[in-house]
């Protein structure tokens, strides 16, 4: 669908003066959202150049930052977004785009840590639509560049203008929850009883998610456990929209504690980067729970980026012999002995 091609001339290919008219277009009402001008531009750019050329689509990228009209700027980012999808190489109008939206936050001003929450106004609506249609775009090209989301994450001061703005619209809450999500293997081990599984995770926000996507898989395989409703796991695994709250079934603990205690406890807003590795496996302890309601909401589940659900799947039960040795190594006091009538289980 998009080619290279380059006129003899040296000029940028057949659309270039249709890009120019998007971005005249775009900058004729620079306080309003996209208009049947920009809509009609874009439209004529596609109509004429049905494959679209790689020159074209490169300066379609960088011709976003001289568009003056965030919400119209955050139009084309979705364009360009919906290409990305549609196969055009999401590298070409990433770098663009990016830039656009932090020059945009850049503009926004919030409240310091001391000062009121209405210390500074809100930005108006389109710019939060804009930050929206930024983010929409920004997650599209992002999903198929995992080179550039680790590089993003290491950019501590870009993902903390990410949170500085996380709470006036949708669309860096987007970036974050995809900077944020974690995938891995993990070794789930009964801190009383022997048994112990192998479980491996996708997509992953914080440990809260975890918690309650690993109770519906483990419901008929760990001591302790009980049901889970079929709505909440939906919800949690993104099939399904709901308000829902869910409670801890164990006490979740860190592999460098071998006993049941707050101070080795898992907290649920972190990434999942602070479960405890040993030997190169990250470890979590379930433990007969310590406190007596440790409940979180769906919040914590969202959002949820359809390209990217949330998964967990059981891929082994460790042999007996399996959890003896993880047991040793770990420091873990030796397996209660389970009730005949419970060996089923």
């Amino acid at each position: 669908m998009y080619e290279n091609q380059t006129n003899s001339d040296g000029d940028k290919g057949p659309g270039a003066e249709a890009v120019a008219r998007v971005v005249d277009a775009a900058n004729q009402h620079p306080d309003e959202g996209p208009t049947e001008e920009l809509i009609t531009a874009i439209n004529e750019l596609v109509a004429q150049d049905k494959h679209l050329d790689a020159n074209t689509y490169r300066a379609l990228s960088e011709s976003i930052k001289q568009i003056r009209s965030p919400m119209s700027a955050g139009f084309v980012a979705v364009w360009l977004g919906a290409t990305v999808e549609n196969g055009a190489d999401p590298h070409v109008p990433l770098p663009h785009v990016l830039e656009y939206l932090y020059n945009l936050i850049a503009t926004i001003q919030t409240p310091k840590d001391d000062e009121p929450d209405d210390a500074v106004p809100e930005p108006g609506e389109l710019v939060q639509q804009a930050l929206d249609h930024l983010g929409q775009a920004l997650v599209a090209m992002l999903i198929r560049c995992p080179d550039a989301i680790r590089e993003l994450i290491r950019r501590e001061q870009a993902v903390s203008e990410l949170e500085r703005v996380e709470h006036l619209a949708s669309g860096p809450k987007w970036i974050l929850a995809l900077l944020r999500q974690r995938s891995g293997e993990l070794l789930v081990l009964h801190g009383v009883e022997g048994v112990g599984v192998r479980v491996k995770y996708e997509n992953i926000e914080n440990c809260f998610h975890l918690f309650t996507l690993l109770q519906g898989l483990l419901q008929r395989v760990m001591p302790g456990a009980k049901t889970q409703s079929t709505t909440m796991y939906k919800i949690a695994r993104g099939e399904l929209v709901g308000q829902v709250h869910d409670s801890a079934w164990w006490h979740y603990g860190r592999a460098g504690v071998p006993k049941a205690d707050f101070v080795g406890m898992v907290f649920g807003e972190p990434t999942l980067d602070s479960i405890d590795e040993v030997d190169g496996q990250q470890v979590l302890l379930l433990w007969p729970p310590i406190i007596a309601d440790r409940s979180w909401n769906s919040g914590f589940f969202q959002p949820i980026i359809d390209a990217r659900k949330p998964n967990v799947e059981l891929l082994e039960k460790l042999s007996p012999d399996e959890v003896k040795r993880w047991r040793e190594r770990l420091g873990l006091p030796a397996a209660k002995a389970r009730p005949w009538w419970r060996f089923w289980s």
